[in-house]
């Protein structure tokens, strides 16, 4: 009887070493297939990677000159400003009553001429 029994367990034993042993092939099998799927589609994967790090790059130069850009048209605006500011200010202090209307039509037209000449 316990001889019986033995042989019951060695082979169940058997039968889950035949039963895990070909669970791992399939495994292996497939690991092998996944890893040649991904060596084929490595160079389209290093085309992207590059097509991307040159957006990217574009995308920076681009912010790059358009903040450039600001500043300089934030600078020539300063300019402007305070050289007819001074001026407009000084002559609303120094003009008599009538003439106020003139400066204002002044300081207008010369933004209205910067406007035009930035554009």
């Amino acid at each position: 009887m316990l001889t019986l029994f033995f042989t019951i367990i060695f082979i169940a034993e058997l039968i889950i070493a035949f039963w895990l042993i070909s669970f791992i092939q399939k495994c292996d099998r497939l690991v092998c297939r996944l890893n040649q799927k991904i060596l084929n589609s490595r160079p389209v994967i290093k085309e992207r990677i590059c097509t991307i790090r040159i957006a990217i790059n574009s995308a920076l130069l681009t912010m790059n000159n358009f903040s450039g850009f600001l500043t300089k048209k934030k600078e020539d605006f300063k300019n402007f400003l305070s050289k007819d500011f001074i001026t407009t200010i000084l002559l609303m202090v120094l003009n008599p009553g009538g003439k106020k209307i003139l400066t204002f039509i002044n300081l207008f037209l010369s933004l209205k001429n910067y406007i035009k000449k930035s554009n």
